[in-house]
C-alpha cells in the first residue's frame, strides 16, 4: 500500500503522505555534523543495495567494491547506463520483494 510520495529538489525532499499530511527537509539546512552523518550512512546504504540479493559473498564484495571505487572516483552511478535510469531498478526490487512501501518520484 503506497503511504507517501517523496519529491526530490534540488537538496530539498518532501514526503507527501496519502492522508495528505506532509514532511519537508532541507538538507542544505542541517548541521555539519549531521550532514556527515547522513553522508556516511548514505554510502553504507548504496554498498548494501550494490548487492542485495546476491547470496555468494565473493561476488557481493566485487559489488561493493566497484560502488566504492564509483564513488572515490566522484560519480554518484557506476555507469552512464545507470545514472540515466537513477536507482529504478533497485527501487523496482525492493518493491517486488514488499520492503518498500512508498513511491518514489525523481
Amino acid at each position: 500500500m503506497k503511504k507517501a510520495t517523496v519529491r526530490i529538489a534540488g537538496t530539498k525532499i518532501r514526503y507527501t503522505f496519502k492522508n495528505g499530511g506532509r514532511v519537508e527537509l532541507d538538507v542544505a539546512k542541517l548541521a555539519p555534523e549531521v550532514i556527515l552523518q547522513l553522508a556516511v550512512h548514505g554510502a553504507k546504504q548504496k554498498m548494501n543495495d550494490s548487492h542485495a540479493g546476491i547470496s555468494d559473498p565473493a561476488e557481493a564484495a566485487e559489488h561493493a567494491r566497484a560502488v566504492a571505487s564509483t564513488l572515490r572516483a566522484g560519480n554518484f552511478y557506476i555507469n552512464r547506463r545507470a545514472e540515466e535510469e537513477g536507482w529504478l531498478a533497485s527501487v523496482a526490487m525492493a518493491a517486488k520483494s514488499g520492503r518498500l512501501p512508498l513511491t518514489l518520484q525523481h
